[in-house]
Protein backbone atom coordinates (compact mmCIF):
# COMPACT_ATOMS: atom_id res chain seq x y z
CA UNK A 1 0.00 0.00 0.00
CA UNK A 2 1.24 3.46 -0.71
CA UNK A 3 2.49 5.82 1.97
CA UNK A 4 -0.28 8.52 2.29
CA UNK A 5 0.49 12.00 2.02
CA UNK A 6 1.62 13.71 4.78
CA UNK A 7 -0.84 16.62 5.16
CA UNK A 8 -3.40 13.93 4.72
CA UNK A 9 -2.07 11.68 7.42
CA UNK A 10 -2.09 14.38 9.93
CA UNK A 11 -5.27 15.38 9.89
CA UNK A 12 -6.76 11.61 9.59
CA UNK A 13 -4.86 11.07 12.95
CA UNK A 14 -6.27 13.89 14.30
CA UNK A 15 -9.67 13.17 13.46
CA UNK A 16 -9.15 9.95 14.44
CA UNK A 17 -8.69 10.74 18.38
CA UNK A 18 -12.28 11.49 19.02
CA UNK A 19 -13.77 8.44 17.59
CA UNK A 20 -10.89 6.40 19.21
CA UNK A 21 -11.25 7.86 22.90
CA UNK A 22 -15.61 7.70 22.26
CA UNK A 23 -16.23 4.83 19.85
CA UNK A 24 -19.96 4.92 21.15
CA UNK A 25 -20.51 8.19 19.97
CA UNK A 26 -20.26 6.29 16.31
CA UNK A 27 -20.23 2.28 16.57
CA UNK A 28 -24.14 1.63 16.98
CA UNK A 29 -23.47 -2.52 17.83
CA UNK A 30 -20.89 -5.01 18.50
CA UNK A 31 -21.01 -8.84 17.94
CA UNK A 32 -18.64 -11.27 19.01
CA UNK A 33 -18.60 -14.83 17.76
CA UNK A 34 -16.58 -17.45 20.14
CA UNK A 35 -15.83 -20.33 18.84
CA UNK A 36 -14.09 -22.61 21.29
CA UNK A 37 -12.40 -25.01 18.97
CA UNK A 38 -10.37 -27.06 21.30
CA UNK A 39 -8.72 -27.00 25.33
CA UNK A 40 -5.95 -24.88 23.50
CA UNK A 41 -7.33 -22.78 20.82
CA UNK A 42 -10.64 -20.63 20.28
CA UNK A 43 -11.88 -18.51 16.49
CA UNK A 44 -13.27 -14.73 17.89
CA UNK A 45 -15.26 -13.24 15.42
CA UNK A 46 -16.21 -9.46 15.74
CA UNK A 47 -19.17 -7.32 13.77
CA UNK A 48 -18.89 -3.99 13.96
CA UNK A 49 -21.95 -1.40 12.70
CA UNK A 50 -20.85 1.70 12.34
CA UNK A 51 -21.73 5.37 11.43
CA UNK A 52 -19.94 8.33 10.56
CA UNK A 53 -20.65 11.49 8.92
CA UNK A 54 -20.17 13.29 5.56
CA UNK A 55 -17.70 15.17 7.46
CA UNK A 56 -16.09 12.63 9.32
CA UNK A 57 -15.67 10.56 6.05
CA UNK A 58 -14.08 13.70 4.57
CA UNK A 59 -11.51 14.59 7.35
CA UNK A 60 -10.31 10.80 8.01
CA UNK A 61 -9.61 10.46 3.97
CA UNK A 62 -6.09 10.15 3.09
CA UNK A 63 -4.99 8.87 -0.81
CA UNK A 64 -5.56 5.29 -0.02
CA UNK A 65 -9.11 5.16 0.67
CA UNK A 66 -10.85 6.20 4.35
CA UNK A 67 -9.21 5.02 7.60
CA UNK A 68 -11.31 4.40 9.98
CA UNK A 69 -10.51 2.81 13.73
CA UNK A 70 -12.97 0.21 14.16
CA UNK A 71 -11.36 -1.65 17.40
CA UNK A 72 -7.94 -1.99 19.04
CA UNK A 73 -6.34 -5.16 19.38
CA UNK A 74 -3.28 -6.14 21.61
CA UNK A 75 -0.01 -5.42 20.83
CA UNK A 76 0.78 -8.65 19.54
CA UNK A 77 0.60 -10.89 16.29
CA UNK A 78 -2.05 -12.12 15.15
CA UNK A 79 -3.06 -15.42 14.12
CA UNK A 80 -5.38 -15.78 10.71
CA UNK A 81 -6.38 -12.26 10.59
CA UNK A 82 -8.89 -11.71 8.30
CA UNK A 83 -11.56 -8.64 8.17
CA UNK A 84 -14.03 -8.41 5.60
CA UNK A 85 -17.14 -5.57 4.75
CA UNK A 86 -20.94 -6.40 4.57
CA UNK A 87 -20.62 -8.32 0.75
CA UNK A 88 -17.75 -10.95 2.32
CA UNK A 89 -15.22 -8.74 0.06
CA UNK A 90 -11.74 -8.53 1.87
CA UNK A 91 -11.21 -4.59 3.31
CA UNK A 92 -7.17 -3.65 3.35
CA UNK A 93 -5.94 -2.52 6.55
CA UNK A 94 -3.02 -0.09 7.29
CA UNK A 95 0.23 -1.47 8.14
CA UNK A 96 2.13 -1.32 11.61
CA UNK A 97 4.24 1.66 11.00
CA UNK A 98 0.79 3.58 9.31
CA UNK A 99 -1.19 2.72 12.44
CA UNK A 100 1.56 3.59 15.04
CA UNK A 101 1.93 7.03 13.22
CA UNK A 102 -1.66 7.68 13.03
CA UNK A 103 -2.67 6.60 16.76
CA UNK A 104 0.48 8.44 17.39
CA UNK A 105 -0.82 11.75 15.99
CA UNK A 106 -4.45 11.25 17.27
CA UNK A 107 -2.72 11.05 20.92
CA UNK A 108 -0.42 13.85 20.53
CA UNK A 109 -3.30 16.21 19.47
CA UNK A 110 -5.81 15.58 22.25
CA UNK A 111 -2.54 15.85 24.63
CA UNK A 112 -1.87 19.13 22.93
CA UNK A 113 -5.89 20.46 22.98
CA UNK A 114 -5.79 19.75 26.83
CA UNK A 115 -2.85 21.60 27.62
CA UNK A 116 -3.52 24.55 25.48
CA UNK A 117 -0.44 26.84 24.07
CA UNK A 118 0.45 27.89 27.21
CA UNK A 119 2.91 24.63 28.04
CA UNK A 120 6.95 25.14 28.16
CA UNK A 121 8.43 23.93 25.01
CA UNK A 122 10.66 21.39 27.32
CA UNK A 123 8.06 20.44 28.76
CA UNK A 124 5.62 19.58 25.69
CA UNK A 125 8.70 17.64 24.34
CA UNK A 126 9.23 15.49 27.34
CA UNK A 127 5.48 14.66 27.23
CA UNK A 128 5.01 13.53 23.62
CA UNK A 129 8.53 11.73 23.92
CA UNK A 130 6.28 9.91 26.83
CA UNK A 131 3.22 9.22 24.44
CA UNK A 132 5.49 7.98 21.80
CA UNK A 133 7.15 5.43 23.21
CA UNK A 134 3.60 4.87 25.15
CA UNK A 135 1.90 4.03 21.65
CA UNK A 136 4.90 3.02 19.79
CA UNK A 137 7.01 0.53 22.38
CA UNK A 138 5.85 -3.44 22.45
CA UNK A 139 3.48 -3.91 25.26
CA UNK A 140 5.61 -4.64 28.44
CA UNK A 141 8.01 -1.26 27.77
CA UNK A 142 4.57 0.55 27.07
CA UNK A 143 3.44 -0.30 30.31
CA UNK A 144 6.38 0.55 32.06
CA UNK A 145 6.12 3.77 30.52
CA UNK A 146 2.77 4.34 31.18
CA UNK A 147 3.68 3.90 35.25
CA UNK A 148 6.02 6.75 34.84
CA UNK A 149 3.74 8.93 33.21
CA UNK A 150 1.40 8.46 35.78
CA UNK A 151 4.46 9.05 38.42
CA UNK A 152 5.00 12.27 36.81
CA UNK A 153 1.33 12.99 37.22
CA UNK A 154 1.43 13.47 40.61
CA UNK A 155 3.49 16.82 40.16
CA UNK A 156 0.20 19.30 40.33
CA UNK A 157 -0.03 21.60 37.45
CA UNK A 158 2.45 19.43 35.07
CA UNK A 159 1.83 18.69 31.83
CA UNK A 160 1.57 14.98 32.57
CA UNK A 161 -0.94 15.74 35.72
CA UNK A 162 -3.34 17.78 32.73
CA UNK A 163 -3.22 15.27 30.24
CA UNK A 164 -3.38 12.06 32.56
CA UNK A 165 -6.75 13.37 33.84
CA UNK A 166 -8.62 14.61 30.77
CA UNK A 167 -11.24 11.96 29.74
CA UNK A 168 -10.17 11.86 25.78
CA UNK A 169 -6.39 11.23 27.06
CA UNK A 170 -6.80 9.09 29.53
CA UNK A 171 -8.87 7.18 27.77
CA UNK A 172 -6.24 6.72 24.61
CA UNK A 173 -3.65 6.14 26.78
CA UNK A 174 -5.51 3.37 28.35
CA UNK A 175 -6.04 1.53 25.14
CA UNK A 176 -2.95 2.03 23.32
CA UNK A 177 -0.23 1.04 25.68
CA UNK A 178 -1.10 -2.30 25.57
CA UNK A 179 -2.99 -2.13 22.00
CA UNK A 180 -2.51 -0.88 19.15
CA UNK A 181 -5.62 1.02 16.98
CA UNK A 182 -6.91 -1.63 13.90
CA UNK A 183 -7.38 1.11 11.08
CA UNK A 184 -9.61 -0.46 8.43
CA UNK A 185 -9.12 1.44 4.75
CA UNK A 186 -12.63 2.00 2.64
CA UNK A 187 -13.17 2.75 -0.48
CA UNK A 188 -14.49 6.73 -1.60
CA UNK A 189 -18.08 7.41 -1.76
CA UNK A 190 -19.58 4.76 0.67
CA UNK A 191 -22.60 4.73 2.90
CA UNK A 192 -22.24 6.54 6.09
CA UNK A 193 -23.43 3.19 7.75
CA UNK A 194 -21.18 0.46 7.41
CA UNK A 195 -20.86 -3.17 9.24
CA UNK A 196 -17.58 -4.60 8.99
CA UNK A 197 -16.75 -7.99 10.09
CA UNK A 198 -13.15 -9.38 10.97
CA UNK A 199 -11.81 -12.42 12.92
CA UNK A 200 -8.62 -14.05 14.30
CA UNK A 201 -7.10 -17.15 16.16
CA UNK A 202 -7.10 -16.30 19.72
CA UNK A 203 -4.77 -19.26 22.37
CA UNK A 204 -6.80 -19.98 25.95
CA UNK A 205 -6.14 -22.26 28.52
CA UNK A 206 -8.80 -24.37 30.34
CA UNK A 207 -5.94 -26.08 32.69
CA UNK A 208 -6.27 -25.37 36.42
CA UNK A 209 -3.58 -23.99 38.44
CA UNK A 210 -3.56 -25.48 42.40
CA UNK A 211 -4.34 -22.93 44.85
CA UNK A 212 -4.04 -23.21 48.28
CA UNK A 213 -5.50 -25.36 50.81
CA UNK A 214 -7.41 -22.20 52.55
CA UNK A 215 -9.32 -22.54 49.04
CA UNK A 216 -10.47 -25.84 48.87
CA UNK A 217 -13.94 -26.80 48.88
CA UNK A 218 -16.36 -27.76 51.65
CA UNK A 219 -18.58 -30.47 51.39
CA UNK A 220 -21.13 -28.88 48.91
CA UNK A 221 -18.53 -28.60 46.79
CA UNK A 222 -17.07 -32.16 47.19
CA UNK A 223 -20.99 -33.30 46.44
CA UNK A 224 -21.33 -31.64 43.48
CA UNK A 225 -17.95 -32.61 42.07
CA UNK A 226 -19.20 -36.02 42.97
CA UNK A 227 -22.35 -35.70 41.20
CA UNK A 228 -20.91 -33.74 38.04
CA UNK A 229 -17.76 -34.34 37.61
CA UNK A 230 -18.04 -33.85 34.32
CA UNK A 231 -18.87 -30.23 34.43
CA UNK A 232 -16.59 -27.52 33.55
CA UNK A 233 -16.97 -23.62 34.74
CA UNK A 234 -14.93 -20.95 33.48
CA UNK A 235 -14.90 -17.11 32.13
CA UNK A 236 -14.47 -15.74 28.41
CA UNK A 237 -13.25 -11.94 28.98
CA UNK A 238 -14.89 -9.55 26.25
CA UNK A 239 -12.70 -6.26 27.19
CA UNK A 240 -14.29 -5.01 23.54
CA UNK A 241 -17.83 -4.97 25.24
CA UNK A 242 -17.78 -0.86 26.18
CA UNK A 243 -16.88 -0.14 23.00
CA UNK A 244 -20.43 0.06 21.21
CA UNK A 245 -24.01 0.96 21.87
CA UNK A 246 -25.13 -2.40 21.95
CA UNK A 247 -23.20 -5.25 23.26
CA UNK A 248 -24.39 -8.99 21.84
CA UNK A 249 -21.73 -11.64 22.70
CA UNK A 250 -22.34 -15.49 21.22
CA UNK A 251 -20.36 -18.70 22.26
CA UNK A 252 -20.38 -22.01 20.76
CA UNK A 253 -18.85 -25.08 21.00
CA UNK A 254 -18.19 -28.65 19.57
CA UNK A 255 -21.64 -30.10 19.14
CA UNK A 256 -20.91 -32.71 21.45
CA UNK A 257 -21.24 -30.51 24.45
CA UNK A 258 -23.69 -27.83 25.28
CA UNK A 259 -24.09 -25.04 28.03
CA UNK A 260 -26.00 -25.82 31.35
CA UNK A 261 -25.25 -22.03 32.33
CA UNK A 262 -24.10 -18.73 30.58
CA UNK A 263 -24.72 -15.24 31.67
CA UNK A 264 -22.74 -11.88 30.43
CA UNK A 265 -21.54 -10.71 33.87
CA UNK A 266 -20.19 -7.52 35.11
CA UNK A 267 -17.91 -8.30 37.94
CA UNK A 268 -17.07 -4.62 38.54
CA UNK A 269 -20.65 -3.65 39.79
CA UNK A 270 -21.49 -8.02 40.35
CA UNK A 271 -24.21 -7.83 38.67
CA UNK A 272 -25.90 -9.87 35.37
CA UNK A 273 -26.04 -7.98 32.13
CA UNK A 274 -28.63 -9.50 30.79
CA UNK A 275 -30.76 -12.83 30.63
CA UNK A 276 -29.11 -16.02 31.19
CA UNK A 277 -29.27 -19.11 28.74
CA UNK A 278 -30.04 -22.48 30.21
CA UNK A 279 -29.47 -25.90 28.60
CA UNK A 280 -28.70 -24.64 25.27
CA UNK A 281 -26.13 -25.33 22.70
CA UNK A 282 -25.39 -22.16 21.63
CA UNK A 283 -24.97 -19.26 23.79
CA UNK A 284 -26.16 -15.78 22.87
CA UNK A 285 -25.89 -13.32 25.34
CA UNK A 286 -27.13 -9.80 25.10
CA UNK A 287 -26.52 -6.96 27.05
CA UNK A 288 -29.57 -4.96 28.52
CA UNK A 289 -27.33 -1.85 29.08
CA UNK A 290 -25.32 0.39 27.92
CA UNK A 291 -21.75 -0.69 28.94
CA UNK A 292 -18.85 1.31 30.04
CA UNK A 293 -15.52 1.62 29.96
CA UNK A 294 -14.27 0.75 33.65
CA UNK A 295 -16.91 -2.51 33.31
CA UNK A 296 -15.25 -5.54 34.02
CA UNK A 297 -17.25 -7.82 31.25
CA UNK A 298 -17.19 -11.65 31.34
CA UNK A 299 -19.32 -14.59 29.76
CA UNK A 300 -19.74 -16.68 32.50
CA UNK A 301 -20.17 -20.72 31.21
CA UNK A 302 -20.67 -24.23 32.52
CA UNK A 303 -20.59 -26.84 30.25
CA UNK A 304 -21.41 -30.16 30.25
CA UNK A 305 -21.80 -33.51 27.47
CA UNK A 306 -24.39 -33.59 25.57
CA UNK A 307 -25.22 -36.82 26.41
CA UNK A 308 -26.13 -37.50 30.12
CA UNK A 309 -25.60 -40.62 31.29
CA UNK A 310 -24.14 -42.49 34.64
CA UNK A 311 -20.58 -42.29 36.15
CA UNK A 312 -18.77 -45.69 35.78
CA UNK A 313 -17.15 -46.83 39.15
CA UNK A 314 -13.54 -45.70 37.70
CA UNK A 315 -14.35 -42.15 37.02
CA UNK A 316 -16.15 -42.03 40.76
CA UNK A 317 -13.16 -43.63 42.50
CA UNK A 318 -10.93 -41.03 40.66
CA UNK A 319 -12.86 -37.89 41.54
CA UNK A 320 -13.33 -38.86 45.04
CA UNK A 321 -9.46 -39.31 45.28
CA UNK A 322 -8.80 -35.45 43.48
CA UNK A 323 -11.49 -33.54 46.15
CA UNK A 324 -11.02 -35.89 49.12
CA UNK A 325 -7.28 -36.35 48.92
CA UNK A 326 -6.99 -32.96 47.81
CA UNK A 327 -3.95 -34.03 44.42
CA UNK A 328 -5.62 -31.18 42.26
CA UNK A 329 -6.46 -28.26 42.26
CA UNK A 330 -10.83 -27.17 43.43
CA UNK A 331 -13.15 -26.80 40.57
CA UNK A 332 -13.11 -23.05 40.26
CA UNK A 333 -14.29 -21.05 37.33
CA UNK A 334 -10.93 -20.43 34.67
CA UNK A 335 -10.48 -16.99 33.28
CA UNK A 336 -9.74 -17.07 29.74
CA UNK A 337 -7.50 -13.84 29.16
CA UNK A 338 -8.71 -12.83 25.04
CA UNK A 339 -5.13 -11.20 23.36
CA UNK A 340 -7.82 -8.02 23.18
CA UNK A 341 -7.44 -6.22 26.61
CA UNK A 342 -8.39 -2.74 26.16
CA UNK A 343 -9.16 -1.43 30.05
CA UNK A 344 -6.57 -0.41 32.32
CA UNK A 345 -7.41 -2.35 35.33
CA UNK A 346 -6.88 -5.65 33.54
CA UNK A 347 -2.98 -5.52 34.43
CA UNK A 348 -4.43 -4.99 37.90
CA UNK A 349 -6.46 -8.02 37.81
CA UNK A 350 -4.00 -10.46 36.62
CA UNK A 351 -1.47 -8.52 38.70
CA UNK A 352 -3.13 -9.45 41.96
CA UNK A 353 -4.34 -13.06 43.01
CA UNK A 354 -7.02 -12.01 45.14
CA UNK A 355 -10.27 -14.01 45.00
CA UNK A 356 -12.70 -13.14 42.51
CA UNK A 357 -16.53 -12.41 42.88
CA UNK A 358 -18.75 -15.28 43.85
CA UNK A 359 -20.83 -16.94 41.18
CA UNK A 360 -23.94 -17.27 43.86
CA UNK A 361 -24.04 -13.03 42.37
CA UNK A 362 -23.48 -14.45 38.72
CA UNK A 363 -26.58 -16.85 39.27
CA UNK A 364 -28.86 -15.43 41.32
CA UNK A 365 -28.56 -11.76 39.68
CA UNK A 366 -29.03 -14.05 36.58
CA UNK A 367 -32.07 -15.78 37.71
CA UNK A 368 -34.21 -12.58 38.65
CA UNK A 369 -34.58 -11.96 34.65
CA UNK A 370 -36.01 -14.82 33.70
CA UNK A 371 -37.93 -17.37 35.30
CA UNK A 372 -37.31 -21.38 33.79
CA UNK A 373 -38.48 -24.43 35.76
CA UNK A 374 -34.15 -25.06 36.69
CA UNK A 375 -33.36 -21.31 36.75
CA UNK A 376 -36.06 -19.89 38.85
CA UNK A 377 -34.97 -18.23 42.04
CA UNK A 378 -37.53 -20.54 44.35
CA UNK A 379 -36.19 -23.92 42.80
CA UNK A 380 -34.28 -25.45 46.31
CA UNK A 381 -31.77 -27.45 44.23
CA UNK A 382 -30.91 -23.92 42.49
CA UNK A 383 -30.32 -22.32 46.13
CA UNK A 384 -28.41 -25.24 47.58
CA UNK A 385 -26.14 -24.16 44.11
CA UNK A 386 -25.99 -20.93 45.33
CA UNK A 387 -24.72 -21.41 48.76
CA UNK A 388 -21.71 -23.84 47.15
CA UNK A 389 -20.79 -21.11 45.21
CA UNK A 390 -20.42 -18.65 47.47
CA UNK A 391 -17.34 -20.22 48.24
CA UNK A 392 -16.25 -20.71 45.41
CA UNK A 393 -12.71 -18.14 43.89
CA UNK A 394 -12.44 -17.04 40.20
CA UNK A 395 -8.30 -17.60 39.33
CA UNK A 396 -7.18 -15.21 36.34
CA UNK A 397 -4.92 -17.52 34.01
CA UNK A 398 -2.38 -14.80 32.12
CA UNK A 399 -2.03 -15.82 28.97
Amino acid sequence: MAQPDDTQLIDAGIAAAPLIADPKSWINRRVETIELLSREETRRRVSVDFTLSDEQLASLRIRDGIVVPISVLAKERRRAFDIRDEGGNAIPVLGRAQNGTLALIALSNAAAAALGPEVPREEFESLTADLRRIVLEPRTTAQQVRAEFAKKATVAGSAHAVVNVDPTCASMLDALWMNYVLFAVLENGGANRRVLKYAYGDGMDLSMAVAPADRWFGFDEIAHGLRYPDRRRFLIDCPGAWRATSFHAEVVIPEELRFDFAVLYDFASDQALGEAELRVNRAALYSSQSISLHQDVAAALEIAPEGPGRLDQATTTSVSCRHCCGLASPRAWTRIAPTQPSRSCWEERRSSPVSRRSSASIVSSAQSSRQRDFGCSSSPSLRCWHRRALRWRFQVLSR
